[in-house]
């Protein structure tokens, strides 16, 4: 199953926050299994980046994206898929980047903490308890 990691899961696994510890599993689940493809947006790196630099500094940032490159897909996001996002029925941009990018890329899934933001996607949302109940 390839699945896009959103960024507030991979923030999760990141800072292993006590609040979201699914997410940590998932995470461990899909890079141990041959059976699971993970993925995450270039439209969000920066952000990520961003987020990570704010909470546990630049050197440990940089680390933690090329880990992630070692064990999960970086999927393009591209001057049409900016377009497709513009049409897209969702209230968050961000979000509607993020559809695009799981759409263009066959993703079967998203992984998200915000599953209702994604009603409109074109591909499914899911928690990452609910994909874990469903691996």
């Amino acid at each position: 199953m390839k699945l896009l990691l959103d960024v507030n899961v991979l923030l999760d696994v990141s800072h292993r926050h006590h609040d979201y510890p699914q997410s940590q599993v998932l995470y461990r689940r899909i890079i141990t299994s041959p059976l699971h493809e993970g993925t995450f947006a270039a439209c969000g790196y920066t952000t990520l980046y961003y987020f990570l630099h704010r909470e546990i500094g630049a050197r440990r940032a940089r680390a933690t994206l090329l880990e992630w490159h070692r064990h999960l897909g970086l999927l393009p996001f591209t001057e049409p898929m900016a377009q497709a996002a513009h049409r897209l029925q969702m209230t968050d941009f961000e979000d509607a980047c993020i559809a695009i990018t799981a759409y263009e890329s066959q993703c079967e899934a998203i992984v998200t903490r915000n599953v209702q933001d994604f009603v409109a996607s074109p591909i499914p949302a899911h928690t990452p308890e609910d994909l874990l109940a469903m691996l």
